[in-house]
């Protein structure tokens, strides 16, 4: 199969490539000088190793300036967020609601073919950190002075949720009501509810972290899982994994790491709505790192000499994947970039079984860690969970470090344009899916047009 990379002059820096959060977790390309979104999505088939692609054009969009593009294929829904032209409308930003197929018409469950968001006032210089669950969608606004975080139901068009933040906010939606954050500035991780909304300044629910050091985390954004129609498997939404990444802010500190909590400790702690729909407790309640952590969640700390690119991985379903490389200067020498690994760990309790079945093994036929190998990587934790590895050769130095996203039947490489001069005048952008297939074998798929 061909290469799915895209090489590129250094005027192509017009090309933003962004991941887009929605059932699955897609890539858009958008072609600001040629008038184009790309949008990819591997197969949800593993035996098709395929890699769906729609073109639309920019045209459809009235607005001045693409700011970002979001989609969600198993709902056939395309986001397009199009600034407005200064002191004509009383917002900056146009939100258009279409048909991922049929881009040139509103979406057949959305009231309004577009939602508008970002009144004048705000000043807004940005919209971010999209992401789709059945008809709930959220995203942050930046403003000149801090982060504006809003939820929207796309199908009526009204915003149902709101917040200030500073700029450090990160984010993911837990399910269809309730928000997980993170911030430099706190010292636990916090749930905030949309639906019902809740006002509570501290959020609904607050778990404290293990370190006694500050740390800064930053939240991965990730998709809830939604199985597209007649997909034979598909990871079950409530298995799914929330990962923070952590490093530490004071010279002397151990390197950093991630926390790996399953939504399923979420769903334990936040106690269940009352059939009043008021809620069952007064927010915010805080709980302590030792009355949850150990139970609930997994710490992953980085070995002194391994190079690990966590900050680059997202979760998808009960997996994470990652990069990791000897330290440069190791046993491999000046060429260490070459021999990497990518590494997965799976939060599923059954993982261990699936590790050996050769229809639902992903990766199959990995290397699969033993006890003592996660001691390396793990504190104690009464978690279960597998881990294995895969063995990845990169001959082109721009091409060794990308960005790691797991997806139902293998992982897909993501490579952002390169900043800085390279030595050979030219870059490849793209992405690389690789499927699995029952008898252990890889495919890398093609991102053709």
């Amino acid at each position: 199969m061909r290469n799915p990379l895209e090489p590129t002059v250094p005027d192509s820096d017009h090309w933003r490539l962004s991941l887009a959060f929605g059932g699955t977790i897609s890539y858009t390309i958008i072609k600001a000088l040629d008038g184009v979104i790309d949008v990819y999505d591997p197969a949800p088939f593993p035996d098709h190793h395929t890699v769906s692609h729609w073109r639309v054009p920019i045209a459809y969009f009235p607005g001045v300036k693409t700011w970002v593009v979001s989609v969600d294929t198993t709902q056939d829904l395309l986001l397009v967020a199009r600034g407005q032209p200064y002191g004509e409308t009383d917002w900056d930003v146009t939100v258009h609601v279409r048909s991922l197929k049929r881009p040139d018409a509103p979406h057949p469950r959305a009231r309004s073919r577009s939602l508008y968001a970002a009144p004048s006032g705000l000043k807004c210089y940005g919209m971010s950190k999209i992401q789709i669950h059945e008809q709930f969608v959220i995203w942050s606004l930046r403003t000149l002075e801090s982060v504006q975080v809003e939820v929207w139901n796309w199908c009526t068009g009204d915003k149902i949720w709101g917040r200030q933040f500073d700029e450090t906010v990160t984010y993911t939606l837990l399910d269809a009501a309730h928000i997980l954050m993170a911030s430099a500035h706190w010292d636990e991780l916090r749930v905030y509810r949309f639906d019902p909304p809740d006002e509570a300044a501290d959020g609904i629910l607050r778990l404290g972290f293990p370190f006694e050091d500050r740390c800064n985390p930053h939240i991965q954004q990730s998709s809830i899982p939604a199985p597209p129609p007649n997909a034979p498997f598909w990871p079950d939404p409530e298995l799914r994994v929330l990962m923070i990444v952590y490093w530490f802010m004071r010279r002397g500190t151990p390197p950093g790491g991630a926390l790996l909590i399953p939504y399923t400790t979420f769903r334990r702690l936040l106690r269940p709505e009352p059939t009043t729909g008021e809620p069952t407790y007064t927010p915010p309640l805080r709980i302590p790192w030792e009355q949850w952590g150990a139970q609930g969640s997994v710490v992953l700390q980085e070995p002194a000499d391994e190079r690990v690119v966590l900050l680059h991985s997202y979760p998808y379903g009960s997996r994470v994947s990652f990069h990791t490389a000897d330290q440069p200067g190791g046993r491999l020498g000046p060429n260490w970039w070459k021999h990497t690994d990518i590494v997965t760990f799976d939060l599923n309790p059954y993982g261990d079984k699936y590790a050996h079945n050769p229809y639902v093994a992903c990766p199959p036929r990995p290397a699969q860690w033993s006890a003592e190998q996660l001691k390396t990587w793990i504190r104690d934790s009464a978690t279960p969970l597998s881990a294995s590895s895969f063995a990845r050769h990169e001959e082109s130095p721009t091409l060794y470090s990308p960005s790691i996203i797991a997806h139902s039947y293998g992982f897909t490489e993501f490579f952002p344009p390169s900043y800085g001069q390279l030595p050979s005048g030219v870059q490849e952008i793209g992405f690389r899916t690789h499927f699995f297939g029952q008898d252990g074998s890889e495919a890398i798929e093609d991102a053709a047009d």
